[in-house]
């Protein structure tokens, strides 16, 4: 090891500090790594610091131990020595997006069928990317159908179903719109007897035993949702990583942030997505960021982790079913 030399981090692996732990997050490879806060601030301090600084600076720490440390890091690729870090700059932290929608949930019900060519014709002029449809209950797939026979005529890239299991509908039905419909990245079939998952084409069929009766079921968090990838986590850095230029659409029609929120912004039956959008307090909670959220703040997860603002008494309050404890650290069961 040439103490002359500096080591760095890849601009993609970002370290992260908690309460009594940190992470460095490997954004391009979707994985984080264990460190300690000590670790966490050597390597901050290597940004500017020679290595031989970096071994005056911190005594409790020696050039054999050092010299461990950054091939540990060399091994799982996530650093590098140089001899000049200016030339390996950070990533640039701006997150922009020409649409004003990002992100839209709709509960399959009559009511929106009804008005689907409206709300479509809003998602586009939007520029809305991604769709979620939920049902709680048995929702035809012959009415299914007629929401994703029309996505044709929008923006949308991406949408994931949500749908009660039922005996009137077969697994071959299922398999049938994946095949006909390659826009669907998932298909989920929640209340099922059996847990399993298989893939269509480019699309996953999951079916779960977990029973979604309601929008009160949503707004868990758990470290099998984390997103560990460059776009979510500029998007965390600034904004709420679950509310931010998302809209919804309630199965009665209400038009809100998200349906596990009481709080509604008119109706689809007659209020355009856009009016909404731009109705006082619509984008209130888009600003809510992890670092302004009282125990969120010292997490370490916090910039690959989702988000709750629903079931709160405080919107600055740690998302409610959220079962982990940075200061322990452990995730808990929730009672």
């Amino acid at each position: 090891m040439n103490i002359n030399f500096y080591f760095t981090l890849f601009s993609n692996c970002i370290p992260v500090k908690g309460a009594v732990r940190s992470i460095i997050c490997d954004l391009q490879r979707g994985s984080y790594l264990f460190i300690s806060n000590d670790i966490f601030d050597v390597l901050t301090s290597c940004q500017t610091m020679p290595i031989f600084k970096i071994l005056d600076y911190y005594r409790n720490i020696n050039e054999v131990e050092l010299e461990i440390l950054f091939n540990q890091l060399i091994e799982h690729n996530l650093g590098h020595y140089c001899e000049n870090p200016d030339r390996f700059p950070k990533i640039n932290t701006q997150f922009n997006s020409p649409y004003e929608i990002l992100d839209c949930i709709i509960e399959l019900s009559d009511c929106n069928l009804k008005y689907i060519d409206n709300i479509f014709e809003s998602l586009t002029i939007l520029g809305c990317q991604t769709i979620e449809f939920r049902t709680y209950s048995h929702f035809s797939i012959e009415k299914m159908e007629i929401f994703l026979s029309k996505l044709h005529l929008t923006r949308i890239r991406n949408v994931e179903l949500i749908v009660c299991h039922s005996e009137l509908e077969s697994l071959n039905a299922f398999e049938a719109i994946l095949k006909k419909y390659p826009i669907i990245e998932t298909l989920v079939i929640h209340s099922a007897d059996i847990d399993s998952c298989k893939t269509i084409g480019a699309s996953n069929l999951i079916f779960t035993t977990q029973k979604i009766t309601s929008s009160s079921c949503c707004g868990n968090i758990s470290k099998e949702d984390f997103k560990i990838n460059l776009p979510f986590y500029l998007h965390g850095l600034k904004n709420n990583t679950c509310l931010y230029r998302k809209i919804s659409i309630k199965a009665n029609g209400d038009i809100t942030n998200c349906p596990s929120l009481e709080k509604t912004f008119g109706s689809v039956i007659n209020l355009s997505l856009e009016q909404a959008l731009n109705t006082i307090g619509f984008k209130e909670l888009w600003s809510i960021k992890k670092d302004d959220i009282n125990i969120c703040k010292v997490c370490e997860f916090r910039y690959i982790c989702s988000d709750c603002r629903a079931f709160l008494n405080d919107v600055y309050e740690k998302p409610f079913k959220c079962s982990y404890d940075p200061y322990s650290p452990s995730f808990h069961n929730l009672s």
